[in-house]
């Protein structure tokens, strides 16, 4: 994997690297505000990935061709700056989702809580807490228990002297 992307122009290796980031399936948009690119910048970056059959496009998104090629990126980044690539996530998806988070709240919730190093904390709380709530009225309740477990984690390592809210 790793010789095929070293082929690829250097701008297209490190947005392949943001994207693996965010998830073996990702959004141009998603991906564009994370990076802090424009739409133009991310999709010239994105051809020359897409010629070299290492992301595909679907409808509306776009995926790795592999479980490995994602994988394998991903796994070269390290905790900061992976930190720091959900936080962006996380609070480009918040912008666009608005108050409340809508259904998009467990995908914030995830980011933001991947991205507490970088200083997402209370949006994983919110996000997690709207996600946790939107399961439990869907009746998924494995699924909001996992929520509201990853709440009380995020209140632990962003607010450790709040016990009350872990409560």
């Amino acid at each position: 994997v790793r010789r095929r992307v070293s082929g690829l122009p250097m701008t297209s290796q490190q947005l392949l690297a943001v994207a693996a980031v965010l998830g073996p399936t990702f959004d141009v948009n998603v991906l564009a505000a994370t990076a802090g690119l424009a739409m133009a910048d991310v999709l010239a970056a994105i051809g020359p990935a897409l010629d070299a059959g290492l992301v595909i496009e679907s409808d509306t998104e776009f995926s790795f061709s592999h479980a490995l090629v994602s994988d394998a990126l991903a796994g070269e980044v390290n905790a900061v700056p992976r930190a720091t690539i959900h936080a962006a996530a996380a609070r480009s998806l918040a912008s666009v989702a608005g108050p409340g988070f809508g259904v998009e709240a467990a995908r914030i919730a995830h980011h933001a809580i991947e991205g507490i190093l970088a200083g997402t904390g209370d949006l994983a709380v919110d996000a997690g807490t709207a996600a946790a709530r939107l399961a439990g009225a869907r009746f998924a309740h494995e699924d909001a228990a996992g929520h509201w477990a990853n709440v009380a984690a995020a209140l632990a390592r962003s607010r450790p002297s709040d016990a009350r809210s872990r409560i």
